[in-house]
């Protein structure tokens, strides 16, 4: 219990209470909106809704990506593919939109919702279907992101639905879709959803490893200077919003940076405001370091592509980074991986270290657990960091 209210206060002490009561709001006002549009479902859809068509959208395909940053990383293959034979237009939030303008996307076939979409939303995107003549919808999300665009293209009369079901999905086949070429599950999910879409000899092309990356523009790299720091990430999922943590304790990363700052290696930060407010007691140390640089809390995602790209190896937990750095290309990247399954985050150029436990991994496919058995992710606190200093130097 005394865990629980120092975790509480921590992360009052770190967000702001204007913060915490606009995603409060935020979330009643979502879970309000999917109850409404679920039943709105059942029993109305526009058929004059889809009444005009638009010169570039002669496919009538419209594209949900709704999900967290990573998963959206993850899709960028599929968006490419996507976008290169059908010219689709595209819904994605605020969180992922500068991801779909690195990928290329034209704005005018961008519509931007909020994270947790609510009943302005909803008025927006019905806005936005009545303009063109949907014949398709494209829904590249597979937990509870995918019900908003669901019921919303029901209620549009889009006659095609392309989704993934997760009460009637085969496990197996996409597991066995993912065994192309380092493709990990999740992105063979979304792979899965456009198997209409696909002639038998474009699931090679489609899951290969030049249509998963993200092609940043053509323009001198200002962090080409960071060719060769390694980078480390400091944050992860570790929050009270997640059930298990996915993030490195700040102490064992701390250790990590310090041992191989002491043997000469050249180290750059990145991670959030929020990770930087974590680990800043840490980075006062670190910073007397001259081959240490702290760039947490300082990047967009643009410019964070462009420092991965760099790198010549990246250290990291589960999360969107690891993604972004998987899709941008970078030389080589080291997954520290606690509750995690590899099947998850598999990619190329990845070196993945975890500790063999009877329990592990339980963040699978789908089925997610409510809590560690242990009441703390001994997974990850077991982890030496000495075991990654040792690959790094392998890899080096």
């Amino acid at each position: 219990m005394r865990n629980i209210f120092k975790k509480v206060l921590q992360i009052i002490l770190n967000f702001n209470l204007k913060f915490l009561f606009n995603r409060s709001i935020r979330k009643i006002d979502n879970k309000i909106t999917l109850f409404l549009i679920k039943y709105i479902s059942l029993f109305i859809n526009f058929k004059t809704l889809n009444s005009k068509k638009a010169s570039d959208n002669s496919e009538g395909i419209i594209c949900f990506t709704l999900e967290n940053l990573g998963d959206t990383i993850r899709a960028s293959g599929v968006i490419n593919y996507l976008e290169k034979k059908h010219k689709p237009f595209f819904v994605c939030t605020e969180y992922n939109q500068k991801i779909i303008e690195l990928l290329g996307i034209d704005a005018n076939r961008i519509l931007v919702l909020k994270r947790d979409p609510g009943i302005i939303d909803f008025i927006n995107l019905l806005k936005f279907m009545k303009k063109y003549s949907f014949k398709r919808s494209v829904i590249l999300d597979h937990s509870n992101s995918k019900l908003f665009p669901l019921y919303c293209s029901k209620i549009a009369n889009i006659e095609n639905v392309h989704w993934i079901d997760t009460n009637k999905i085969q496990i197996k086949e996409i597991i066995d879709f993912s065994n192309v070429h380092n493709i990990d599950i999740l992105t063979a999910t979304k792979v899965f959803i456009l198997k209409e879409f696909l002639e038998y000899d474009e699931f090679s092309t489609l899951t290969g490893e030049k249509l998963k990356y993200i092609n940043l523009p053509c323009k001198k790299n200002p962090y080409n200077k960071y060719e060769d720091y390694i980078g480390i990430h400091i944050g992860g999922f570790g929050s009270l919003l997640y059930s298990v943590s996915r993030k490195y304790p700040e102490e064992n990363t701390y250790k990590l940076i310090f041992n191989l700052l002491n043997k000469g290696f050249k180290i750059v930060l990145t991670g959030d405001n929020l990770d930087t407010k974590f680990f800043e007691k840490y980075i006062k140390e670190l910073s007397k370091f001259e081959n240490f640089q702290d760039l947490s809390g300082k990047l967009s995602i643009e410019e964070l592509s462009f420092l991965l790209k760099s790198l010549k190896l990246y250290i990291t937990s589960d999360n969107g980074t690891l993604h972004l750095a998987q899709a941008v290309g970078c030389k080589k990247i080291i997954a520290i991986l606690g509750p995690t399954s590899p099947l998850l985050v598999k990619g190329v150029n990845t070196f993945i270290l975890k500790e063999e436990l009877w329990c592990s991994p339980c963040i699978k496919f789908i089925d997610f657990p409510k809590k560690c058995v242990h009441n703390k992710e001994i997974c990850l606190l077991n982890l030496d960091y000495n075991k990654i200093i040792k690959l790094v130097e392998d890899l080096e």
